[in-house]
């Protein structure tokens, strides 16, 4: 009984604390990161997706809307293929033989701040 009387009273003491500002301003940003990431496309037979020599097989990342890749958009450089903005590089690696897609990504941060924190 003792037990449940000490339960009762730690209960309302606690419930009747004065609770903090909870009041928080929420700020949303925009961030790009780099996964660090290395995609591998292959189909079912194991044969690669992706083909150098078309750029409508390449994938791409984008943030607001879907575009097209054109020839004016890509850059070839020490070995590499640079396109979409060189947000996205492609290339082929000798020693799994694959091609090889790294990207980064686009999104959006939700950050709180308490109310009188200022950024």
């Amino acid at each position: 009984m003792r037990k449940i009387i000490t339960l009762l009273i730690a209960i309302v003491s606690f419930a009747s604390c004065e609770k903090e500002n909870t009041n928080i301003e929420r700020t949303e940003s925009e961030f790009v990161t780099n996964l660090g990431m290395k995609f591998v496309f292959l189909n079912n037979d194991n044969e690669d997706l992706i083909d150098n020599s078309n750029i409508q097989t390449y994938p791409i990342s984008f943030q607001d809307k879907y575009s097209e890749i054109s020839n004016d958009d890509i850059t070839n450089y020490n070995n590499e293929i640079y396109f979409n903005g060189n947000a996205n590089t492609l290339f082929y690696d000798s020693e799994i033989g694959r091609n090889i897609w790294e990207t980064i990504v686009y999104g959006f941060d939700n950050v709180a701040f308490p109310e009188n924190r200022t950024v």
